[in-house]
């Protein structure tokens, strides 16, 4: 299968601790129920996804994305596929256009996922088992935004795709994205409360810019959904790196500032998981990715006196 459960929080990438024995450790602690249901209920739910009664679930369906790139650069005539497999990483498929600009690409899948394509920058296309998927874009342009002003879909999924770059048009040329400057002076600046309060905010932005694009365009709940879960992501990832971060655009060593666990309980309200977001395999490989972070504060936390001894013979290695 290529959603193999084992690997989901073990493949986080985040750092390079144990994950195996930091989630043991964290599990057969004194954990409060919230974070233990937290990570079963993920495990569970892929598991879940992967696997099927049915003969012809457990069967992968291969994927077809052809299309053309119209007025393509005559200095980069390679065009990159990017597969967000949760708990396998990506998958690259990098195709040389032909000499009119075509390509096509075709993966197997047991599950609905979505796809980078990057082609001087990238934007997402949403698949599923069996799909058939046709797009052209212009690749005379240089911006994200102008190229998917420029998309057009058809074949299978092509109205959740036309939708899917709408909503990815009207979020990369949103102020809340767009504004890096703000975001940088808040890491650095705010301290956790502060910088809740601010991200917080955006959220409240992007909220709004939801509401407008269901106003505006009326999608299907498969496009609802995933857009959903993409903005939650992306409000979760922030907050939970906000710490480091913090620490290294401040040039601050752990032990000298870190936030109260208190912090972290917004994590106790993440999106539900069920078969609905599984399309979100991007959100989803980004929620895997950065979760252990969290794990750790845990785990340090509710066993201080293991990590203060561990860190003091690291700073006094002679006492040993």
């Amino acid at each position: 299968m290529y959603i193999n459960s084992s690997l989901i929080l073990l493949t986080g990438g985040y750092g390079t601790f144990n994950a195996n024995f930091s989630i043991t450790a964290k599990i057969n602690s004194t954990t409060n129920n919230s974070v233990k249901w937290n990570i079963i209920s993920l495990v569970l739910f892929l598991i879940i996804a992967s696997c099927s009664s049915s003969d012809k679930e457990l069967a992968p369906n291969r994927v077809i994305i052809a299309g053309k790139v119209v007025n393509p650069d005559p200095m980069n005539y390679k065009i990159d596929f990017s597969i967000n497999r949760i708990g396998l990483g990506k998958e690259r498929i990098s195709p040389t256009l032909d000499k009119d600009g075509g390509f096509k690409i075709i993966f197997e899948s047991y599950v609905p996922l979505d796809v980078w394509l990057l082609y001087k920058m990238n934007f997402l296309i949403l698949t599923h088992p069996g799909d058939s998927i046709y797009l052209e874009f212009d690749g005379s342009k240089e911006e994200r935004t102008e190229i998917l002003k420029t998309v057009k879909y058809s074949g299978d999924a092509s109205t959740l795709n036309t939708e899917a770059a709408a909503f990815q048009y009207m979020y990369f040329t949103s102020n809340f994205y767009t504004d890096h400057d703000r975001k940088k002076n808040a890491i650095e600046s705010f301290n956790e409360v502060n910088y809740k309060r601010f991200r917080d905010s955006l959220r409240i932005e992007e909220q709004n810019l939801l509401k407008k694009f269901i106003s505006d365009f009326n999608p299907l709940n498969e496009t609802r959904n995933w857009v959903k879960t993409y903005l939650d992501v992306e409000y979760y990832r922030d907050l939970v790196s906000y710490p480091d971060f913090h620490r290294m655009t401040n040039n601050l060593k752990r032990q000298d500032w870190i936030v109260p666990i208190t912090y972290y309980d917004f994590l106790d309200d993440h999106f539900p998981f069920n078969d609905s977001i599984l399309i979100s395999s991007y959100s989803l490989y980004s929620f895997v990715n950065f979760y252990p972070a969290y794990l750790i504060e845990r785990i340090r936390d509710e066993n201080k006196q293991l990590f203060i001894s561990t860190d003091y013979f690291k700073k006094h290695p002679a006492v040993m």
